[in-house]
């Protein structure tokens, strides 16, 4: 009983110091992963109210749309070029922060291999897909053996200090949270159960980590001179800056004043409650009517045409407190089906070679079961609820093609038909890019930027391509203010987004037919259909040269049908024919530009 007093103390004592803001963003993590109705009741419990009852199909529809949008964003290739080449229309404020012709090159490979030493394109992603869930995001960089880790951790456990004057630049992250702990207790000589309260602070010098301490059962907050420091999970970076990124998504469509974004399903967490109930009410119907009641008429009361059965308990997995698989407690009760089992009369025993005999001839058995479209409203209402909220979160369901009425068929699908039944998502991709550029991967790469140039002077010890002359491509952005000191001024950089669709065969076909259309017709001269196509014929390495041997082959042909001799062009040239231009080809020869064949040939 002592035992178990302890245990419910640091189960109150977690509860009492989990804050408000832990608590939402939880909630809104749970509808990503699933886990939303943990502690309820048993689908399948009659006792308690239908409503009340944890749903047992669970769709991961906020999962994914999320997934989905970080498909779109950063998936197949559409991860975005940085460079530092400057658009035409921009310039910097200072000639001396503009990176030179003959630098670009080099800053830009730079960047490009702390990137692949980091692994942003995953990390990145990730970030962006967490802050969809929890509001916000939060990267935190470091070196470790001489290499770049980024290190995502949750928001809800994070408490981000800025600057006040300038309210952009982050001073201090703290990482504060409660937990349990199982420990063995040497006093009472048996395992037991405490509440502790996990601390790490990263500012502009240090990434300290503090010993846990035991939780106020009140709930209130340790006192700062109460943490002391571990030293063996602490280590001095000294940047001068705090090398931590956060990525509020959607801030500014926040109405909260304080640090956080906005949830992409805040505002539809009731629509997937509905269809989770909708779809567990639509596999209750289907368990009960999968195995048909039976009603029996002209029997005797009391007569049972066979030996009793029971029904048998089943038992479902769970996911237990830990996250290890446990056999789920409302499961051993066995489904709550009226009239059978343990919660009713012994069932009737039915299987094969089972045999019911009944003495009145007038005796009648039949069973009730659906008919075909008994489940089509159940289904309805779940397609609605879905379709309800996809057209919330601006989100494509990928049964697009599946369910569009634009005739287009999946066999010859073109870039241009997926850019208009995509249309509702890439049009929001397009407003997520400069946002997600903005507030995650600019400030990314200009943190890691300092980094590479905080090593590059102190002597190495980050072992990146490009290093050497780091310091001379970036000493030039950081500039000694009077009355302020040394102030960072970030490079001028630019993302190179990717379209959301590359062309197909039947885009290529498309275009294609429509060249040769062209040429033909006499709208393009040949140079412009060559240099047209000549990206789909690696062959063709210089289309001028290529040009003058199609020349040459239309005057060896027309010389040859001069001659009488247009056989012979054939067969020297193992082709039916070649386009002389406009009309050509007439006498049966064929038209049509010759197959291309290596430059050197």
């Amino acid at each position: 009983m002592k035992e178990l007093k302890r245990e419910d103390e640091a189960k109150l004592a977690l509860e009492a110091n989990i804050t408000p803001r832990f608590r939402e963003l939880r909630i809104l993590e749970s509808y990503v992963e699933g886990t939303q109705y943990a502690g309820q009741p048993n689908w399948f419990d009659d006792e308690a109210p239908l409503l009340e009852r944890a749903p047992c199909v669970i769709e991961p529809i906020f999962e994914n749309a999320i997934e989905s949008f970080g498909d779109f964003l950063f998936g197949e290739s559409r991860f975005p070029c940085v460079t530092s080449k400057a658009h035409e229309n921009e310039l910097p404020f200072r000639d001396e922060f503009a990176v030179k012709e003959d630098e670009i090159k080099k800053f830009d490979a730079l960047i490009k291999a702390a990137y692949a030493q980091a692994d942003v394109c995953s990390s990145v992603r990730e970030t962006v897909q967490r802050a969809m869930g929890q509001r916000s995001g939060v990267v935190i960089v470091s070196v470790v053996d001489g290499a770049f880790k980024l290190e995502l951790e949750t928001a809800k456990c994070c408490f981000p200090e800025f600057d006040p004057n300038r309210p952009t630049i982050l001073q201090r992250l703290v990482i504060q949270y409660p937990y349990l702990d199982r420990y063995w207790d040497a006093k009472e000589k048996s395992w037991a159960l405490r509440c502790l309260i996990f601390r790490r602070v990263i500012d502009e010098q240090y990434d300290m980590t503090c010993f846990p301490l035991e939780a106020d059962p009140s709930g209130e907050d340790p006192k700062p001179g109460d943490w002391k420091v571990d030293d063996a999970k602490t280590k001095r970076h000294g940047f001068g800056f705090c090398p931590v990124i956060w990525y509020a998504f959607k801030k500014s469509k926040s109405s909260r004043k304080d640090y956080d974004g906005v949830a992409i399903h805040e505002r539809y967490l009731d629509e997937a409650d509905a269809l989770n109930r909708t779809l567990s009410q639509r596999h209750r119907a289907g368990i009960y009517t999968g195995d048909p009641q039976i009603v029996e008429t002209g029997v005797g009361e009391g007569h049972d045409p066979t030996s009793s059965g029971q029904d048998s308990l089943p038992v479902s997995a769970a996911i237990g407190v830990n996250g290890g698989i446990t056999e789920s407690a409302t499961s051993m009760r066995g489904w709550r089906m009226a009239g059978a089992g343990r919660t009713g009369s012994v069932g009737r025993k039915k299987g094969p070679g089972v045999v019911w005999r009944y003495p009145n001839t007038a005796a009648k058995v039949e069973y009730l079961h659906p008919k075909g479209d008994a489940f089509k409203p159940l289904d309805d209402e779940a397609e609605n609820l879905r379709e309800i909220i996809a057209e919330g979160l601006s989100w494509t369901r990928a049964n697009a093609l599946k369910n569009s009425n634009s005739g287009v068929k999946i066999t010859n699908i073109t870039a241009k038909a997926l850019t208009w039944i995509y249309q509702r998502q890439t049009s929001e991709c397009d407003n997520l890019r400069p946002e997600v550029w903005n507030g995650l991967l600019y400030p990314l790469t200009d943190l890691l930027l300092r980094i590479i140039l905080h090593f590059a002077r102190n002597g190495g010890g980050l072992y990146l391509a490009g290093v050497d002359e780091a310091q001379r491509l970036l000493e030039r952005f950081e500039v000694e203010i009077p009355g302020v000191g040394k102030r960072w001024f970030r490079p001028m950089l630019r993302p190179l987004w990717p379209p959301y669709f590359t062309k197909t065969e039947a885009d290529e076909k498309i275009d294609s037919d429509q060249v040769k259309q062209d040429f033909e017709t006499g709208l393009i001269t040949k140079e412009t259909a060559v240099r047209k196509l000549a990206a789909k014929y690696p062959d063709i390495t210089n289309i001028d040269e290529y040009l003058e041997e199609l020349e040459a082959e239309v005057e060896e042909r027309r010389q040859l049908e001069a001659e009488g001799r247009i056989d012979e062009f054939g067969a020297m040239h193992k082709i039916v024919g070649a386009n002389a231009g406009p009309g050509a080809g007439k006498s049966g020869t064929g038209s049509g530009p010759k197959p291309p064949k290596p430059a050197s040939s």
